[in-house]
């Protein structure tokens, strides 16, 4: 923000490859590359779309004073961190294929309500003060935990492909949410949300070892070791038409899902059956869900 308060006239722009893209849309009306542009100019710019792949841009220093901002969208870029200031009514960002990008800061954008950041390399991303929010897809990146508590306008969150040990969806407005993805993070044991009978049946791209959990005592209840007291012995395994399976606790099974390895839900049984048949499924590994009064029992099934 030091632009704002060194000169009332500039704006820097650092990066000469961000410049240049500012020159080549004719948002620079000096015409010059010199490192800053007109604040007026910038003040003028209500949409930035840099998706040529050869734009070389590592830094986006300036932005921060492109006020009158309201959608944000880059790809390809060389930039390791992204900070977008304060930017007052900063509606949409749409950051994609960026291999650095591994931070970045829309903490005091408050009128937010899309962000796309998919394909990146963030390992976190903070939306706590986007009251806004309506839209967070950030699959195929690293991150490890997102906190969404405090986004109660949510309606879309997708978050697969990372390495997501802590999801919160505690938002008090779960029903709101109409697309959910949150497949493919196997280290993703419980999934805290408004209410868990809800999202296990209107979500359904979620891994079979993932659990939708009210609170931290449920998730504590469905740790590992208490996967691994249940026996249950699946035969035949691997199956080519009919499996049964040996309840040898004699527990009152709920609800047998099973999911592929991608963590997709391809077919629910009927509990009340003695045989669950695969006929029509592709050969390869899945995983059984076995839902038992209070807990849970994943078993891996293969069809050939």
């Amino acid at each position: 923000m030091l632009a704002k308060f060194a000169s009332a006239q500039y704006t820097a722009i650092p990066d000469p490859n961000f410049e240049q893209w500012l020159l080549d849309a004719g948002i620079d009306s000096e015409g010059t590359l010199d490192g800053q542009i007109l604040t007026s100019d910038a003040l003028n710019v209500v949409s930035i779309e840099i998706i040529n792949p050869d734009n070389n841009i590592a830094s986006f220093e300036g932005i921060e004073d492109f006020d009158n901002l309201e959608s944000f969208v880059a790809g390809f870029t060389n930039c390791a961190t992204i900070d977008f200031g304060s930017l007052p009514i900063l509606n949409n960002i749409l950051l994609q294929l960026n291999e650095d990008l591994d931070n970045i800061d829309i903490s005091e954008c408050p009128a937010l309500e899309i962000v796309g950041v998919s394909a990146n390399n963030l390992s976190s991303i903070n939306v706590d003060n986007n009251p806004l929010l309506r839209s967070l897809s950030c699959g195929l990146n690293n991150i490890v935990s997102i906190n969404l508590r405090f986004n109660p306008a949510l309606t879309i969150i997708t978050c697969q492909s990372n390495q997501l040990e802590n999801l919160d969806l505690r938002n008090g407005a779960n029903t709101l949410i109409t697309g959910y993805n949150s497949s493919n993070n196997p280290s993703l044991d419980c999934i805290f949300v408004d209410d868990p009978v809800y999202s296990e049946a209107n979500w359904t791209n979620v891994d079979a070892t993932s659990n939708f959990v009210s609170n931290e005592a449920e998730c504590k209840a469905l740790s590992i070791s208490d996967f691994q007291k249940f026996d249950f012995v699946i035969y035949p395994n691997p199956v080519s038409t009919f499996f049964e399976f040996d309840n040898r606790n004699g527990l009152e099974i709920e609800r047998l899902e099973l999911f592929d390895l991608g963590g997709k839900l391809v077919k629910k049984f009927n509990v009340q059956m003695s045989a669950y048949s695969v006929y029509g499924l592709k050969k390869g590994i899945y995983f059984l869900k076995i839902k038992h009064e209070d807990s849970i029992s994943i078993q891996k099934l293969v069809i050939e």
